[in-house]
């Protein structure tokens, strides 16, 4: 797809981020917009789309890796 049928389909538009951009400001800035998706532009270029759901998937996906079993407390 692109960025001109995206546009037709929502609005005229574009947020985007560059794909050197930290994760936190990408979370950032989808917050701050209000929107589902970024799409990643390098050198004017679609190069990527974040969405959500990427985020989501990430953190669940690190969140679940960097568990460690807890003991029964000592009392």
């Amino acid at each position: 797809m692109q960025i001109r049928e995206i546009l037709t389909l929502k609005s005229d538009t574009i947020h985007s981020i560059a794909p050197t951009d930290p994760v936190s400001s990408a979370v950032g800035k989808l917050v701050e917009l209000g929107v589902g998706s970024l799409v990643v532009l390098q050198d004017g270029a679609m190069v990527g789309l974040l969405t959500e759901r990427d985020v989501v998937q990430a953190w669940s996906s690190r969140a679940a890796t960097s568990r460690t079993p807890r003991s029964a407390p000592s009392w």
